[in-house]
């Protein structure tokens, strides 16, 4: 167990991230299992801004995305942030199909945020402000993973 010890602005970026999941995506956590996944990750958030140690006993990661269909090909946008013991995640996973070619995909990494790392909000605030360009579309959906560890 450790500290974080955050600068002013990955405190406020944390904070930010906070609030958002709070007024944009717990309205997508449609079922018990999300609900209990949004409440794991604002747990966590809430744990590396606090002056007690860290200390989370779980690997939750929220998926917010949507996939868009035409003819015989479909497109996908993901964003995930996942809160473990090891630290906090921010991601976005862009996926094709298409019935000549198959799958593909690909991440963008826009944060790996160690205990114990600090000077990330502005990592924070790119990943809210491409998030954002979707989370009002009607065909957003959250997907969870969970595990204890």
């Amino acid at each position: 167990m450790s500290s974080w010890n955050l600068d002013e602005d990955s405190n406020d970026g944390i904070l930010n991230l906070i609030e958002f999941i709070n007024e944009n995506l717990l309205v997508l956590a449609d079922k018990g299992k999300k609900v209990i996944a949004v409440g794991e990750v604002l747990h966590g958030l809430e744990s590396m801004i606090s002056d007690d140690d860290y200390e989370v006993e779980y690997n939750t990661m929220l998926t917010i995305g949507r996939k868009v269909r035409f003819n015989n090909e479909e497109e996908g946008i993901f964003y995930c942030v996942r809160v473990n013991e090891f630290g906090l995640v921010l991601d976005r996973l862009m996926t094709t199909y298409s019935s000549s070619i198959g799958h593909d995909w690909s991440t963008e990494s826009y944060l790996e945020a160690p205990v114990g790392k600090t000077n990330f909000s502005s990592d924070i605030q790119n990943w809210l402000s491409d998030l954002l360009e979707i989370v009002n579309f009607d065909d957003i959906y959250m997907t969870v993973s969970r595990d204890h560890l």
